[in-house]
């Protein structure tokens, strides 16, 4: 039960699972995840918020999926995370390089 839950968090449901905007690889509003143009893709991100620590998971697809959905943007997500308010989630969110290196994500656009 616990693995098929995080195979569907993560993106590897079976193809009768998916829904027709996750068979074409598209988020919300028909564009592609910004992610989705990075080869090296982190599998999960984390943010601080009010003292809390709040985690993310990147899917194959390039999304986000954090608190039950799927976000085509780090800025979305980091709304979401910042109880809607604006965000600029490439710096808000932060994604292990190697074990215990945290960086910002910002650094994979570079």
């Amino acid at each position: 039960v616990h693995r098929r839950r995080e195979d569907r968090m993560i993106g590897r449901a079976p193809a009768e699972e998916k829904t027709p905007r996750e068979k074409t690889g598209k988020g919300e509003g028909g564009m592609a995840p910004i992610l989705s143009k990075y080869k090296n893709l982190p599998k999960s991100l984390r943010g601080k918020y009010k003292g809390k620590t709040l985690w993310a998971y990147v899917r194959k697809d390039g999304s986000i999926f954090f608190l039950g959905k799927r976000y085509s943007s780090p800025s979305k997500a980091g709304a979401v995370a910042r109880e809607k308010r604006t965000c600029n989630g490439w710096a808000f969110w932060y994604y292990q390089r190697s074990p215990g290196d945290w960086v910002k994500l910002d650094t994979l656009r570079r």
